[in-house]
């Protein structure tokens, strides 16, 4: 019973990460078209993300909404989180589209990657604050939770937290001038690692 919870989990949460880095890319290359620029509509919805994630957290009581509120903080750290690491995804198409040699697709597939790379910190932002804002809302409600959901939520909260922690170590490095492959690489590891126990906090709450 619980591998087929698992694998159900799983398969959804395969299939809710595609749709969102496909529209995710395919409203970047709208807004290239219609020559809207990409980073203002962007930053606006991350920054319309943030200030409702922290007005929920600050000024709205801890009533029976807060299980709502919760719950929609988690999804945007869930789906913010996939762009994040859409990062690795455009940089792996980038090369895989270079070696073929397709000039055109090329520089599309790298005009993606630098804009995906120029906003990753912005996007560990989103995902932090919501993340902080889910666990926050649900402080009041630990008693009507399940101690699989407490545990593995908690586990997601310290992993969210020390992979921004390590981003930013990351780019403090790299400011230096310092070599930062095995960084980039627990940097990377971590990410996948939240985006497994995510998996087992919907598990358990399921």
């Amino acid at each position: 019973m619980v591998l087929y919870r698992v694998a159900l989990v799983m398969g959804f949460l395969g299939v809710a990460a595609i749709l969102d880095f496909g529209f995710f890319t395919v409203s970047y290359g709208v807004l290239r078209v219609v020559r809207i620029p990409v980073s203002w509509v962007t930053r606006a919805i991350g920054w319309l993300i943030i200030v409702l994630a922290l007005s929920a957290t600050a000024f709205l009581p801890f009533n029976g909404t807060a299980d709502g509120i919760a719950s929609l903080m988690g999804v945007f750290s869930f789906g913010v989180g996939i762009y994040a690491i859409g990062e690795w995804l455009a940089r792996r198409w980038y090369l895989t589209v270079k070696r073929v040699g397709l000039a055109f697709i090329s520089r599309a597939a790298r005009d993606f990657y630098l804009f995906v790379r120029q906003h990753h910190n912005f996007f560990g932002w989103i995902v932090l604050i919501t993340a902080w804002a889910h666990a926050l809302a649900f402080l009041p409600l630990l008693d009507q939770v399940s101690f699989g959901a407490v545990w593995s939520g908690a586990l997601a909260w310290v992993a969210v937290t020390l992979l921004f922690c390590l981003g930013l170590l990351t780019d403090r490095r790299m400011q230096l001038k310092r070599r930062v492959p095995r960084l980039r690489r627990w940097h990377i590891g971590l990410g996948f690692t939240f985006f497994a126990i995510i998996l087992l906090h919907i598990v358990a709450i399921l």
